[in-house]
């Protein structure tokens, strides 16, 4: 299956988000609204034949939450970070990145149209290594099970 993610272009700060970070995942082959094109950097992500179902793939979106603070509203405290990111030096071995360009929403710059990335450039902060076909079906059972 393949998916269109939109990553992070610059550190938010705070609680929300890093340069790379996943911050949305939708169909392959999107439309994205300016706005998003403007914002964001738009891939394609081959997840591979395993995962066959948009919300299995949406779990790339995911935040962090500290296992150990609790919020006022009772719910798990968010550490402000998502757990999975694309490290733009992985993709600049396949396209050069202009920083000026990604970080100017006044124009639409997308070097990544018509490239698909393989899911191992896909890093998952909280095991400290990046994706492969396997670890990510793992991830996907332990999460829609039950």
């Amino acid at each position: 299956m393949r998916v269109s993610l939109a990553l992070a272009v610059y550190d938010g700060g705070g609680f929300r988000h890093r340069e790379g970070d996943v911050i949305a995942v939708c169909p392959s082959g999107w439309q994205w609204g300016e706005m998003e094109l403007r914002q964001y950097l738009i891939a394609e992500l081959d997840l591979g034949a395993a995962v066959t179902r948009l919300d299995v793939a949406g779990l790339l979106q995911v935040q962090l939450y500290a296992q150990d603070r609790v919020a006022d509203d009772g719910l798990l405290a968010r550490t402000g970070k998502r757990r999975f990111q694309v490290p733009f030096a992985e993709v600049e071995k396949l396209v050069s990145l202009d920083s000026a360009k990604l970080l100017d929403e006044t124009v639409i710059y997308q070097p990544l149209a018509g490239l698909t990335l393989p899911l191992a450039m896909v890093f998952d902060r909280f095991r400290t290594r990046t994706l492969n076909a396997q670890r990510f079906a793992l991830l996907a059972s332990a999460r829609t099970s039950g």
